[in-house]
């Protein structure tokens, strides 16, 4: 008995080109997919944090006489929030040092040629901590704010440093 052996073993240089740049172009699908995942799950980590921040706040005016003065600056172990701020500012750029009273750490989140910042600021009434999300609405980034009179919004406005204590 006589065996014949086909000419042709295996794929073709055409077939195996085809199949790798199918490969190729349902990779790059996935990995863009994957960044926006990134991008919300940040954006739900600082809302996350900045929402701890309001109970904390509570924490720290009612051993200090219902007064939030330096409630940005004081740590959690003394029951203010710059912690969670810190927190909240390594989430975005990894500096190491929060937005207080005036003083914005620039967190790294560029719209054009403008940095925008996350703020702390705080009084004996009130006070209000704002950070960048990756989200923006017409081009236009947006923040997270909360304050001490309960909101908690994403917004364009950015707090005015040392003396806005308001959501907007």
């Amino acid at each position: 008995m006589k065996k014949t052996l086909s000419s042709q073993k295996g794929f073709t240089l055409i077939e195996l080109l085809v199949v790798i740049a199918i490969i190729g172009i349902l990779a790059s699908v996935v990995l863009a997919s994957l960044s926006t995942a990134r991008q919300k799950g940040r954006d739900a980590s600082v809302k996350s944090q900045l929402s701890s921040t309001r109970a904390q706040a509570e924490i720290y005016a009612d051993g200090n006489g219902q007064s939030y003065v330096d409630v940005c600056t004081e740590t959690v172990a003394r029951n203010g929030i710059a912690t969670l701020i810190d927190a909240t500012d390594k989430i975005d750029a990894s500096t190491g040092a929060a937005g207080i009273n005036g003083s914005p750490a620039t967190v790294g989140h560029n719209a054009g040629s403008t940095t925008i910042k996350g703020a702390c600021n705080d009084s004996a009434g009130a006070w209000a901590a704002q950070f960048p999300l990756n989200t923006k609405v017409g081009g236009v980034v947006q923040s997270f704010c909360v304050d001490s009179s309960g909101a908690a919004m994403q917004t364009v406005v950015l707090l005015a440093d040392g003396t806005d204590y308001t959501c907007n």
